[in-house]
């Protein structure tokens, strides 16, 4: 696992790239994650626009116009 100061660099260089970009394709590479992905997870972040990015320990956290929140 990465160190917060290491996360907190990460998010500041995607930020510029990332705040008010569109969500246009999604692709789901692993399944067999500790926690399966909800059915509707891709239809409900396609076409959705990160509005802001940030970060709460070592995850990263992007709030979408829908009101949810992308934890990475």
């Amino acid at each position: 696992m990465p160190e917060l100061p290491e996360v907190e660099t990460v998010r500041r260089g995607l930020q510029p790239a990332m705040e008010g970009a569109k969500i246009t394709r999604l692709e789901l590479r692993r399944k067999d994650l500790r926690f399966p992905f909800q059915p509707d997870f891709s239809a409900r972040l396609q076409g959705r626009v990160i509005t802001s990015l940030g970060r709460r320990a070592k995850y990263l956290l992007a709030d979408l116009d829908s009101g949810d929140v992308l934890l990475m």
